[in-house]
């Protein structure tokens, strides 16, 4: 599950874009628009009673004659929390939708662990969510990488009900990214708890190439079976069908941009085949990593 190194080491240059980082209370690596520790200089302010006279700035006292301290912007540390869908579903399709899932947490954890920030990943097992360690810093990010690599059992749950289960560890994050297949059918209503999060919501959608273009399948009868519920759907497969199925497929995404939109992220859908070099460029289009 580690991605190729010159990946890598592209991704070394981007970081993860969240809400303001001002909300981290840990020292790290990105600028806030707080004042404190750090090395860009913001201004001057007059000296107050128990300030650090370190930070007095000399030449202006010596033109002045009064003390006026030097003030930075403070670094700070985000939190990034990735949940993965691991609902039936995401075994479809050759590589597996799982598969390229668990890739895209690597290539995203990676880019936050090279920002200074601090990085967990879920993927639910059964009726539980089962997070890695939460990590800090390029040098953890093969412990990421082993962490995804291991094998777990998924459940018959569908990734609302994931989404719902892991509520209460993405409430600490500044920055949350939920990838998985999205085949939720009222995404708003089954979501909703999303909109208690404080952070920056962003939705990665992993689809299979004859997900997005069903007419690679040919034409003629087909049998559909939903992966959670076992049910099955016969029709035929013409184009009036496939001009249908488009229609409602981008009507579906349109909807989920819509929500991330109001959450303060952003919605990109992402295919099995496609290189790591496009995958990188959509995420960076769709404004998550920049």
């Amino acid at each position: 599950m580690r991605p190729p190194s010159g990946l890598l080491g592209r991704l070394s240059r981007l970081r993860l874009l969240g809400r303001a980082p001002g909300r981290s209370l840990r020292q790290g690596e990105r600028r806030s628009t707080s004042k404190g520790a750090g090395l860009e200089f913001a201004g001057h302010r007059p000296y107050q009673e128990g300030d650090d006279l370190r930070h007095l700035d000399t030449r202006v006292y010596a033109r002045l004659r009064q003390p006026f301290m030097r003030e930075f912007l403070a670094d700070r540390q985000l939190r990034v929390s990735l949940l993965v869908d691991s609902s039936p579903s995401m075994n479809f399709g050759a590589p597996a939708k799982q598969q390229t899932a668990l890739m895209l947490a690597g290539v995203l954890a990676y880019a936050g662990l090279s920002s200074g920030d601090l990085v967990d990943v879920g993927v639910a097992q059964g009726r539980n969510i089962n997070w890695s360690d939460t990590m800090q810093g390029a040098s953890r990010a093969e412990g990421i990488f082993r962490w995804l690599e291991t094998g777990r059992e998924g459940g018959r749950e569908d990734f609302a009900a994931q989404v719902q289960a892991a509520l209460p560890r993405l409430r600490n994050a500044n920055i949350v990214i939920l990838i998985g297949d999205w085949w939720i059918e009222s995404p708003e209503a089954e979501l909703r708890g999303l909109f208690s999060l404080p952070g920056k919501v962003h939705g990665v959608q992993v689809v299979t190439p004859e997900e997005d273009d069903p007419s690679r399948l040919g034409s003629g009868p087909l049998r559909l079976t939903d992966a959670e519920t076992d049910s099955m759907l016969d029709l035929a497969v013409d184009r009036a069908v496939l001009a249908d199925y488009a229609h409602v497929l981008e009507q579906h995404r349109d909807a989920l941009r819509t929500l991330m939109t109001r959450l303060g992220g952003s919605f990109t859908s992402l295919r099995t085949d496609q290189s790591h070099d496009d995958i990188v460029a959509g995420l960076m289009r769709a404004g998550l990593l920049g």
